[in-house]
């Protein structure tokens, strides 16, 4: 479905994300008023109405006046709440401030019944992205699944030459084809990110799913170490489709940025009821790592290839389980920095 940022891009008028509450974005005809934007980064007053805003009853929507004197309307569309604000309307609300801002701003004028016209014209238009988006993922699904079946050929043609015959090159391949099915469960999820919204139903044991995605990235120096806390090996509810996403990403993000022949350690510990999951490694960084890390299209660095999707994907998965991934960054000594990802589950 269409993001907040696709559904601000086709609006007439400034509009801000109630579920994530920032500075309003500019619309196409009329910008975000020097006047408002003003107001909002010297008071606090703004988000507090935007907070006020976000608890309206979206039936029957009608502008609210902000503090400042400008007007807000609350609607809902693709699941996303929004106001379109910003604006001076005609009938006026009647404020002390509205006759000043109107001759300020003549632009920021709006009759009731155009604004009524707009919220339709951006439903109207983000049902027909959604729409869209909806068959292009259909036909998305329907090419990763014949290249899955073609992988799985792969696959298992590579393992039962393997049992005759144990060489280098015929391990190569049935790794690099494990290696393609990840990468197709994260194409998948960047396709249709619903699918973290499904159940948890499987009863998994987090050490054989990381020792897993171990044996699979496994460096010919063994460089990845995987340890689990003596007689620790929990158990967690889990969507056992998505939820190895998180190992091979944390996993493959350490292996791409570590630096050369450095150790990367995988520790499962008990951390009072929870069982917690640190990846870290040594790596040369320009600046630490933050939670930005996590957006979508967010890479370590440039001078390594990446996407910038697969942290975007895995931390949706991380959501999909009640939890969080998070990044730590402490100096190592002048040139390298230790860089841990942690994740806790509960356990039983």
């Amino acid at each position: 479905m269409p993001s907040f940022d696709e559904i601000s891009s086709i609006s007439p008028l400034p509009i801000v994300n109630l579920n994530n509450i920032g500075k309003p974005n500019g619309g196409l005809s009329v910008q975000l008023s020097k006047s408002c934007l003003k107001y909002f980064h010297k008071e606090n007053e703004c988000i507090k109405h935007y907070e006020n805003l976000k608890k309206n009853n979206l039936e029957s929507p009608t502008p609210v006046q902000c503090p400042f004197g400008f007007a807000s309307i609350v609607f809902k569309v693709c699941n996303e709440k929004v106001a379109l604000t910003g604006f001076v309307p005609y009938p006026r609300l009647g404020g002390k401030d509205e006759p000043k801002l109107a001759k300020q701003h003549p632009e920021c004028k709006i009759s009731i019944d155009k604004l009524t016209k707009t919220i339709s014209f951006i439903k109207d238009v983000s049902h027909r992205i959604e729409s869209i988006e909806t068959a292009v993922i259909k036909n998305q699904s329907m090419a990763l699944h014949e290249i899955r079946k073609l992988n799985r050929t792969i696959k298992q043609t590579a393992e039962r030459l393997t049992q005759k015959n144990s060489s280098p090159e015929l391990l190569q391949i049935q790794k690099t084809s494990e290696l393609m099915s990840n990468q197709f469960d994260i194409i998948e999820i960047l396709a249709n990110e619903t699918l973290t919204q499904i159940e948890r139903k499987s009863n998994i044991e987090v050490y054989r799913i990381f020792d897993k995605c171990v044996h699979i990235y496994q460096t010919p120096d063994q460089r990845i170490k995987l340890h689990s806390q003596s007689g620790f090996f929990p158990k967690i509810t889990a969507n056992d489709k998505t939820f190895p996403i998180i190992p091979t990403v944390l996993i493959e993000n350490a292996l791409k940025y570590s630096a050369p022949k450095q150790p990367i350690k995988i520790s499962i510990d008990r951390d009072d009821n929870k069982c917690m999951v640190s990846v870290s490694n040594l790596a040369e960084l320009e600046k630490n790592l933050d939670d930005s890390i996590f957006s979508k299209g967010v890479r370590n660095s440039t001078d390594t290839d990446g996407s910038g999707y697969g942290l975007y994907v895995a931390q949706l998965v991380a959501n999909q389980h009640n939890t969080l991934i998070q990044v730590k960054c402490i100096p190592a000594n002048d040139k390298l920095t230790k860089v841990t990802f942690t994740v806790s589950f509960e356990y039983f």
